[in-house]
């Protein structure tokens, strides 16, 4: 979706030039990065054909399909994107303020593929950003990208970051699972391979399920339709349907939910 912009008190001129300080960011994510390793043809039909399968999915949930550029994906050795990126621990990143993702070559052909389609559900989320005006002139700050919602100016101070980690990998985990037949014969994968395990948000997704499934008991209704409300609000921005659980699991808990991987 196209990013959202805010601000306190923004004039006409303030708000036009905001913006064209996103476009220009938004344009490193299309630089190449040194050492960047051309991604294959297999590659590329993988990212082509698991973006097909999201807009599937967007469709269904009423929203507008997604265009994903292969110039903002970058696959890098790992000594390379250490160096960049200094997050040794980390095998792929969505930046959003460049709009690029970001992809460490040294994991296995599983791995890598599960980790590019989590950062390209990142970059299809819903994004905002706040502007604000200092002594130094424009700023431009990201606040929200899906869920994880970043204060504008102290930039350490974050909420749902964990649930946003959730409900990406239940998108990736839930489309894995329904084309697993075509994603097996089109990658060719071996009972090896298939076997194999990869990292997920396994903690975080499972109190995902427990939440919805506490909701759907309360509210008497189908879980999927619970689901389905965290998905669409991964993609529009829509946040009042969690109000369910502080309802459901009492309060303090959306608190505590809101903190799951977070600096408060």
């Amino acid at each position: 979706s196209k990013p959202r912009l805010f601000g306190k008190e923004l004039t006409p001129e303030d708000r036009e030039g905001a913006s064209e300080a996103i476009e220009d960011l938004t344009l490193q994510g299309l630089e190449r990065i040194n050492g960047e390793i051309e991604k294959s043809e297999e590659m590329t039909q993988f990212i082509e054909i698991v973006g097909g399968y999201l807009n599937q999915e967007l469709e269904s949930l009423g929203l507008e399909a997604f265009r994903f550029d292969l110039r903002r994906i970058h696959l890098l050795p790992a000594e390379n994107f250490d160096k960049e990126f200094e997050e040794p621990e980390t095998n792929g990143m969505y930046r959003d303020l460049s709009d690029g993702i970001y992809l460490k070559d040294k994991t296995s052909r599983m791995q890598l593929y599960k980790n590019v389609f989590h950062e390209m559900i990142h970059q299809a989320s819903y994004r905002s950003y706040y502007a604000h005006i200092d002594s130094e002139g424009k700023k431009v700050q990201r606040t929200r990208t899906g869920y994880a919602n970043q204060h504008p100016i102290e930039g350490d101070h974050e909420h749902f970051r964990g649930l946003n980690e959730a409900v990406v990998d239940n998108v990736v985990r839930n489309i894995f699972r329904k084309h697993k037949d075509e994603l097996v014969s089109i990658l060719n994968l071996s009972k090896e391979e298939q076997r194999e395990g990869v990292d997920w948000y396994m903690r975080y997704m499972d109190i995902l399920d427990v939440i919805v499934a506490g909701i759907a008991k309360k509210n008497n209704e189908d879980s999927e339709a619970v689901m389905a409300r965290f998905i669409r609000g991964e993609f529009t921005g829509e946040m009042m349907h969690l109000r369910d659980v502080e309802k459901t699991f009492g309060k303090g808990s959306l608190r505590m939910l809101a903190a799951m991987e977070s600096a408060i």
